[in-house]
């Protein structure tokens, strides 16, 4: 199949981007997690050993890139509120109505846009919300969410350690996966992912 490709594809897209800038590069995260989901639910991949492998510990290592990625994101809205801070200025925001029933007669699928200036402190406050809705979902819709998928991640692995799916497993791979039997590596990859994503503290 074509997991391998476009988890390694995904994995240079992160690795390449240099500059990070809220809110626009949500998106690209947001984008990345969609992708990685379809890798996540692949029935082609359990089928052999090698793709078992492959795609357990490419996931685990693309999730921690991504949580790596909104640890620059967090960074770069506290530099520039610092920056807007002290150079005296306003954050501009521009805001999209969703709800279908306001939509501009003018243009088919158009929204009614509106601009707000606001505090530095505030526009921060803003965006740090969104990376939290962004990583861990906001009530009835957590099912898309950055960190939904590190559980499932880490919920499938567990299920593949403990009966392996691929009928040419080798016998070390199956696991209890907690002590004191061997904790497998993607899950230790996992843990990590986690323990970043509980440090920004959102």
């Amino acid at each position: 199949c074509a997991c391998p490709s476009v988890l390694y594809l995904l994995l240079e897209e992160l690795r390449t981007k240099t500059n990070w800038g809220v809110p626009d590069d949500f998106a690209i995260l947001r984008n990345t997690v969609e992708k990685a989901r379809g890798v996540l639910v692949c029935v082609e991949c359990p089928v052999r050993y090698l793709s078992v492998v492959q795609n357990g510990l490419i996931l685990g290592v693309l999730a921690t890139c991504i949580a790596e990625s909104y640890a620059r994101l967090l960074e770069q809205i506290d530099q520039e509120e610092l920056r807007a801070t002290s150079n005296g200025e306003r954050k501009q925001l521009a805001i999209s109505d969703v709800n279908s029933s306001l939509h501009d007669s003018t243009g088919p699928g158009t929204r009614p846009s509106f601009s707000v200036e606001v505090a530095p402190t505030e526009w921060r406050e803003i965006m740090r919300g969104i990376a939290k809705a962004e990583i861990h979902g906001v009530d009835g819709r957590r099912d898309r969410s950055f960190m939904k998928f590190v559980f499932k991640l880490e919920e499938r692995q567990k299920q593949w350690h403990r009966t392996p799916p691929a009928h040419d497993c080798p016998p070390h791979y199956r696991s209890a996966c907690e002590t004191p039997d061997r904790v497998p590596s993607c899950l230790v990859v996992i843990d990590d992912t986690k323990r970043l994503v509980s440090s920004f503290h959102l």
